[in-house]
């Protein structure tokens, strides 16, 4: 039994299909890996000036 060439076609459209789907599942992994260290960093960093001031604002208090 030959494979005719709509069945090419159509094995061919479903490999796209799986590895466009498998390209997108890995570059929003990428993405979101990248985008938490940035905001981690982001985060770290307003800790580092907010809470200087937030004790800088007790001291004057009491």
């Amino acid at each position: 039994m030959f494979a005719t060439p709509s069945t090419y076609d159509e094995d061919f459209k479903l490999e796209l299909k799986e590895l466009r789907i498998a390209l997108h599942e890995k570059l929003f992994c990428e993405l979101y890996t990248a985008w938490t260290k940035l905001l981690s960093e982001y985060v770290s960093e307003i800790k580092e000036y907010v809470t200087p001031c937030k004790l800088k604002s007790l001291s004057n208090i009491v």
